[in-house]
C-alpha cells in the first residue's frame, strides 16, 4: 500500500513538473527598441501632410510577453520624446522667431494581434505627462539685435487609447504606425512684456490658464522596431 501511494505521489509530482515546464516553455519574454524614421521615410514615400513628424519620439522600449499556447502577445511600453523647433513668424523690418521645446514621457499597455505573416494590429492605452516651453524673439533690421519678446510654459497630463498597424520585415524587425486619441489636462503660464516697446530683457506680466483639451494624432509617423 505504501509502495502504491509513493508511486502515485511521484507520478503526480512528475505531472505537475511537466505541466509547469510546458507552460514556461510556452511563455517568452523579449525586448524591443523603436526609433522614429519618418524623416528618413519621406525620401521614399510621398506624404500629403507638411507636418511629417508630429510625434518626436527619441526612443521607444517595449517589454513583450508572448504566450504561444494562448496565442497572446502583450507588452508594457515606454517612450521618451524630446524636440526643439524654430519657426520664423514674420518678414521685413521686424522678424519674430519662435522656439518650441517639447519633452514628454509615455507609459502604456499594448496588445498585439498577428493577422498574417507580414501584417499585424496593435492596440492599447497610454498615460502621458509632457512639458512645453515656447519663447518668441524679435530681431530688428535696424539694430540687428535679437531680444526676447514673450514666453510660455505648459504642463500636461493625459491618457487615452491608441490603435496601429505593424509590418514585419522579419521576426526581429518591424515597422509600425499609430493613431492616438488623448485627453489632456493642461496648466500653463504666458509671460508677456510689460510695455509696448520691450527691451531685450523686459519685465513680464504672467497670465495663467488651465483646462482640458482633446488631441488626435493621425497615423503618419513611422517607427522601426528591433526585437531581441
Amino acid at each position: 500500500m505504501k509502495l502504491k501511494l509513493s508511486t502515485l505521489t511521484l507520478g503526480l509530482l512528475s505531472l505537475c513538473i511537466s505541466l509547469f515546464a510546458q507552460d514556461e516553455a510556452a511563455k517568452k519574454v523579449q525586448h524591443e527598441f523603436g526609433l522614429n524614421i519618418s524623416s528618413l521615410a519621406k525620401n521614399f514615400i510621398a506624404f500629403n501632410s507638411e507636418n511629417l513628424d508630429p510625434v518626436p519620439y527619441v526612443l521607444k522600449y517595449k517589454l513583450i510577453n508572448t504566450n504561444s499556447q494562448k496565442n497572446k502577445v502583450s507588452a508594457m511600453r515606454f517612450a521618451l520624446g524630446f524636440n526643439v523647433s524654430h519657426n520664423i513668424l514674420g518678414e521685413g523690418l521686424l522678424i519674430h522667431r519662435k522656439k518650441l521645446t517639447k519633452l514628454f514621457f509615455i507609459l502604456g499597455f499594448e496588445r498585439q494581434y498577428r493577422i498574417s505573416k507580414r501584417w499585424g494590429l496593435i492596440s492599447g492605452f497610454d498615460i502621458i505627462p509632457s512639458f512645453d516651453r515656447t519663447k518668441i524673439y524679435k530681431n530688428s533690421a535696424f539694430s540687428g539685435v535679437e531680444g526676447e519678446l514673450g514666453r510660455s510654459k505648459t504642463f500636461r497630463i493625459g491618457c487615452g487609447p491608441f490603435i496601429g498597424i505593424q509590418f514585419f520585415i522579419n521576426d526581429r524587425i518591424s515597422l509600425t504606425t499609430e493613431s492616438t486619441l488623448y485627453l489632456f489636462y493642461k496648466n500653463g503660464k504666458n509671460s508677456l512684456p510689460d510695455g509696448i516697446f520691450p527691451i531685450n530683457q523686459p519685465p513680464y506680466n504672467d497670465i495663467g490658464s488651465s483646462g482640458f483639451e482633446l488631441a488626435i494624432e493621425s497615423p503618419i509617423a513611422i517607427f522601426m522596431h528591433f526585437r531581441f
